[in-house]
């Protein structure tokens, strides 16, 4: 919910606000880059808690997993998407700069599926093992 008796949380404001004018721009992206950049943009809290069990349990979803709709998980799994979406999007911007989330979405509106538009975001092939490595630095709050 935006507002309620407590006030607008801005956070959901932010997020879907972005929800509103990337729709429509990237119509054929995948749920994940549309849920990690609005997570990213609404600067949401961080997801250390599921990413800390995806670094210590060496668990990510095959990125390709996440190109359709997550109405497909429950409970746990959609907050596993959810997550991982979140950290591909800040991989991504980490690795392809500001022009990542263009690139990116550039790509899929050419018709890329997820791992070429992260090729091109993060200017090379990332892994599943990357993002981890990535994640762990991030938990641990160092840089790459």
């Amino acid at each position: 919910m935006v507002a309620g008796n407590d006030g607008v949380d801005l956070r959901t404001v932010r997020h879907e606000t972005l929800h509103a004018q990337l729709t429509p721009s990237a119509p054929t992206a995948p749920k994940w880059f549309h849920e990690g950049v609005a997570q990213s943009f609404a600067k949401q809290s961080e997801r250390t808690r599921t990413w800390s069990l995806m670094v210590k349990n060496h668990t990510w979803l095959p990125f390709t997993s996440l190109d359709g709709s997550f109405q497909v998980f429950d409970g746990n799994d959609a907050e596993l998407a959810y997550a991982q979406s979140y950290a591909m999007v800040e991989l991504m911007r980490e690795l392809g700069g500001d022009d990542a989330i263009a690139t990116a979405l550039g790509a899929f509106a050419q018709g890329a599926d997820t791992a070429t538009a992260l090729t091109r975001a993060c200017r090379r092939e990332v892994t599943g093992q990357e993002l981890l490595q990535f994640l762990e630095r991030r938990i641990a709050g160092r840089s790459p």
